[in-house]
């Protein structure tokens, strides 16, 4: 009976042992799950990315390397790539942080371009810098929403080739993938090809088409000012005079599409208007040219049609391009859509200020508000007008008040500048030797660069002097209507 009793106790004992044994391994595995669970939690932000996308290393043919962040790698819209799968582009190979995009640059040897968009971990500023000396022959370009003039300071000094808009960068994705397809489709397929693949919708800016890197591009010279009165529509004429004078293949654009006069100014009352080319009476080939080569498109005749005409300026400004050397936009003084269309394609931007204080002050709001947009600054350029010995700013005033940008003159022509363009004879006044003409000239020979010699020879062949009272002397033939 003892000896019973003895091995009941020892057989309950060994259960209790064997209750707690489990019970000991049980809150064991909960905790190491736990554990689990915070650490997968607290993972990396590229495992959330599909496993293909990251561990089956670089896609075959990728010519391109992207870095930017996890949500922005999985949500392209955030940078304007609207419906677009970027871990499924073969040309493409996706990194999202710097690490990881440092090493991918170091081994493949297939990498032509580096888009930083942006970086989780290191500022972008500082991973371009870093892929860019780890192999200077790549081309390096990052993306900058807000631009401003310290930062493209610092990406020059740190070898960064450019900085892009989110335009530009919907442009240089649109034209690798368009690229890629027509390889992918054989010679023979290209050559079928009616047009370039359309961007992906970047807001209320149309965007443009992709050009080949071997199309014929413009200069686009784009005038603006912060306010009205800053002298915009004779800059714009007799800078586009002047490039036409020296033998350049020049269109004079007048985006001013409620008040623009440059058919006045110039004396081409018979010029096709906005409207009309947008329509198809005319094609851009087809423009009707004054005696030294310049193609005028007028603004709109009718003020109603102006609100219509701006959707469609990306378009025209486009097939433009493709036909001219240089092309000349003048603006209005209300800022609106065409400014910002005109601006992210400019390969020049003329900010004029003239003498008045609160023409500077709107100039420095203009400038803010395309910062605000995403608008690059290094197009910009700032100009005093109206500039003599008695006036309040000259071009260090204005470079001291825009934060040290570089600033150019241009010089009071007087009242024969007036008479002159209110006659329709911009030539004329080039011949006069006008102070005014002149440094637009000069300024013209700093804008459009290569063609400086041509603007210089073409000054020694002008007409001989003729001074203020052949301007009245037009205006007894009946010249002014």
């Amino acid at each position: 009976m003892r000896t019973r009793v003895r091995r009941d106790r020892v057989s309950s004992r060994g259960r209790t042992r064997h209750l707690i044994r489990v019970r000991l391994k049980f809150r064991n595995l909960m905790v190491a799950s736990r554990l689990l669970t915070h650490r997968r939690l607290r993972a990396p932000c590229r495992r959330l990315l599909p496993t293909s996308a990251l561990e089956k290393g670089l896609p075959m043919n990728a010519k391109v390397l992207l870095c930017a962040d996890e949500e922005s790698a999985r949500h392209p819209e955030l940078i304007g790539l609207r419906e677009e799968n970027l871990l499924e582009q073969p040309w493409l190979a996706v990194r999202t942080t710097a690490r990881e995009a440092r090493d991918l640059a170091a081994k493949s040897a297939s990498i032509e371009e580096i888009w930083v968009v942006s970086c989780p971990d290191v500022e972008p500023i500082n991973l371009a810098a870093a892929v860019k000396r780890d192999n200077p022959r790549r081309r390096v370009s990052m993306l900058c929403s807000q631009p401003s003039g310290s930062l493209h300071s610092r990406t020059k000094a740190a070898g960064i080739d450019e900085t892009m808009t989110h335009q530009v960068l919907v442009e240089r994705y649109a034209a690798r993938k368009r690229q890629v397809r027509a390889l992918a489709s054989g010679s023979r397929d290209s050559k079928r090809e009616t047009g370039p693949c359309a961007a992906p919708h970047t807001g209320s800016v149309s965007p443009k088409p992709v050009v080949s890197p071997g199309e014929k591009r413009a200069t686009l010279i784009t005038v603006v000012s912060g306010s009205g009165g800053a002298g915009k529509s004779a800059v714009s004429a007799v800078a586009a005079a002047t490039l036409a004078s020296a033998g350049i293949k020049t269109l004079l654009l007048d985006c001013d599409f409620q008040f623009g006069d440059m058919r006045e100014l110039l004396g081409a009352k018979r010029a096709y208007g906005v409207d009309e080319v947008l329509s198809g009476a005319v094609p851009l080939s087809d423009l009707p040219r004054d005696e030294q080569g310049l193609c005028l498109i007028a603004a709109p005749r009718r003020l109603e049609q102006s609100e219509t005409i701006v959707h469609e300026l990306p378009a025209l400004l486009d097939s433009a391009m493709a036909h001219f050397d240089a092309i000349v936009a003048n603006t209005g003084a209300n800022w609106g859509e065409q400014h910002a269309v005109l601006l992210e394609r400019s390969s020049r931007a003329l900010f004029l200020v003239d003498q008045r204080a609160s023409s500077l002050r709107a100039c420095k709001h203009a400038v803010e508000l395309c910062a605000r947009c995403g608008i690059a600054a290094s197009p910009f350029l700032f100009v005093a007008n109206r500039c003599s010995k008695r006036s309040l700013f000259s071009s260090i005033d204005v470079s001291c008040a825009m934060q040290g940008a570089h600033a150019a003159e241009l010089k009071d022509g007087g009242v024969e500048v007036e008479q002159a363009l209110g006659t329709g004879l911009a030539y004329d006044l080039l011949s006069s030797r006008n102070a005014f003409a002149q440094s637009v000239r000069e300024l013209m020979g700093e804008v459009v660069g290569e063609a400086a010699g041509s603007l210089a020879s073409s000054e020694e062949s002008e007409a001989p002097s003729r001074g203020l009272f052949s301007f009245r002397r037009a205006r007894r033939e009946g010249v002014l209507p």
